[in-house]
């Protein structure tokens, strides 16, 4: 499987804070910052304060991992708003649909 997004649905976020593409975001339209944090999406592009941005909230989009990860693992996100496996009760975003090397863009899925 390549590295492919299929984003079924997206939101238009203003950015109050720096973005960096390929990164959670939370309901607040910032980057997460807490580990298992509940997210809206992925960030699709960069953005500087007040710019409008798009964050894919449905399908398969590709996000920044921090840690190897396995096809089927259950993702999460990081205090750098990057993925990582699920180890107990964090908020679970999606699942990895191919093994990733820690650095590179994961697919996952999520719903």
């Amino acid at each position: 499987m390549s590295r492919t997004e299929n984003i079924l649905f997206a939101v238009s976020k203003t950015s109050t804070v720096a973005v960096t593409a390929r990164r959670f975001i939370g309901f607040d339209g910032e980057q997460a910052t807490v580990l298992g944090q509940k997210i809206l999406g992925v960030s699709q592009t960069d953005a500087q304060i007040g710019d409008l941005y798009a964050v894919s909230a449905l399908g398969v989009v590709l996000v920044e991992a921090a840690v190897n990860i396995t096809a089927g693992d259950e993702i999460a996100s990081n205090a750098n708003a990057k993925a990582v496996i699920v180890a107990t009760t964090e908020f679970v975003v999606g699942h990895a649909l191919e093994t990733t090397l820690a650095g590179a863009l994961v697919p996952v899925l999520i719903r």
